[in-house]
């Protein structure tokens, strides 16, 4: 029998968006970063971007956030509502955790992810 995970893990960001800090799962999340890459399509300004924001919050700076909070494309303004919002009540953690999956998520639409993906694979080969 398994133990349920309490709600703790569970952050609802944007009002909409849930995001569970504890695991890769995060369907909502993915598919938001799939409308903002335009399926993968736009990947790379994107993670520039979110690498930008990542190495900002681990250095505990937040001007960056609102920044791109600026956003007029109404998908990524949602997502950086809930960095925003996770900033904005001193959870740099999970702002971080949301920005570090969501760049995962466009990575995993880009010819570099499965390229290195192969190559990995070819490893096992050895």
């Amino acid at each position: 029998m398994r133990k349920r995970r309490g709600s703790r893990h569970i952050k609802r960001i944007a009002g909409r968006i849930k995001i569970d800090t504890c695991s890769l799962c995060n369907e909502e999340l993915c598919q938001l970063v799939l409308q903002i890459t335009q399926g993968g399509q736009r990947s790379k300004p994107f993670l520039r971007r979110m690498v930008i924001l990542w190495d900002s919050l681990k250095a505990g700076q937040t001007d960056n956030v609102a920044h791109f909070a600026r956003s007029k494309d109404p998908a990524f303004a949602k997502l950086m509502e809930g960095i925003s919002d996770s900033v904005s009540a001193g959870d740099l953690g999970t702002a971080s955790t949301i920005v570090f999956l969501a760049a995962g998520f466009a990575y995993q639409n880009t010819l570099d992810y499965y390229l290195d993906l192969k190559n990995y694979l070819d490893g096992f080969r050895r």
